[in-house]
């Protein structure tokens, strides 16, 4: 007898939403590092340096805040590289051969690939990984203003950056756009921004290329809830627990969320049961003798 679960997880269908939900899986992950490392910026950006270091073990402190913002970029970068090849992956198994989003090359070609700041993100990790963590440059700007307003930007020495001899040529294009030093956060924002859009857009084509499958995945969970049903309600009564929790516990599980809130809803038994059996007659004709035993269960 074969399992009615294979009706939907042998399924090309559902196998593709299944593909999908593991490279969202990056896009999140990716995500989350993103907002981490932005959050420690703006904390770092209202720290006074000249009050900060003028307080009590002030240059450990400030050496805590770089190292957490180390290793809040160090997670964002490693997040870049896992989700640029996850990307990749993904469309060339499963778009490419059929030629499905087939502006995907021109357009990540033009819109990323050609952006030096891109490589300066994605060899950054390899600078971090193999040679070391970049000594982090704090500074703060306070405005000509009676309010005294400041902010503090957490910066890499160029001269610094520039002893590393593995840098790609856009890269190192990248920081020579700079004089003296390089505001991380900047950098950040501007792959941010140029990979965003290109990830939004590739994710709506996505969609679009899953709608039938995600139509088929419907129809397939109400064909193998229709077969767990129908082969419940022929032994529920002959070997089933005969109290409401036993069958409630049977058969509730297997409704879909909406089904299960329409019916848990109502706390009256009969018509409790009334809607139990309204919602069975959704998947297949329980018979009679089967909508009799469970009104009488519920009386």
């Amino acid at each position: 007898m074969s399992n009615p679960d294979d009706i939907l997880y042998n399924s090309n269908a559902y196998r593709n939403i299944k593909k999908y939900k593991i490279f969202l899986t990056a896009v999140r992950i990716y995500y989350g590092n993103y907002s981490e490392l932005i959050k420690s910026f703006k904390i770092h950006g209202k720290v006074d340096l000249a009050e900060l270091l003028d307080s009590k073990d002030g240059n450990k402190r400030l050496y805590s805040k770089h190292l957490k913002i180390s290793r809040y970029l160090h997670n964002y970068v490693a997040s870049i590289t896992t989700l640029i090849q996850a990307t990749s992956v993904y469309y060339k198994e499963n778009f490419e051969p059929e030629n499905l989003i087939s502006d995907y090359n021109s357009k990540i070609n033009t819109e990323v690939n050609n952006q030096p700041v891109k490589y300066f993100i994605k060899d950054l990790r390899n600078y971090i990984q193999h040679k070391e963590i970049p000594d982090i440059m704090t500074t703060t700007a306070y405005e000509s203003s009676p309010s005294l307003k400041f902010n503090t930007y957490v910066k890499y020495q160029v001269k610094d950056l520039l002893n590393y001899k593995k840098w790609s040529k856009l890269s190192k294009k990248y920081i020579q756009e700079h004089a003296r030093s390089l505001n991380i956060i900047e950098a950040v924002e501007e792959f941010h921004n140029i990979f965003f859009s290109f990830t939004s857009w590739f994710i709506n084509q996505v969609e679009i290329c899953l709608e039938n499958d995600r139509k088929e995945v419907e129809k397939l969970k109400i064909k193998m809830n229709t077969e767990k049903f129908r082969t419940l309600t022929k032994i529920y009564f002959e070997f089933g627990d005969q109290n409401i929790s036993g069958f409630e516990r049977t058969f509730l599980p297997r409704f879909r969320k909406g089904e299960r809130l329409y019916i848990l809803r109502e706390k009256k038994a009969r018509d409790r049961a009334a809607r139990i059996i309204k919602m069975f007659k959704k998947y297949l004709e329980i018979g009679s003798d089967f909508e009799k035993k469970v009104l009488n269960l519920y009386s």
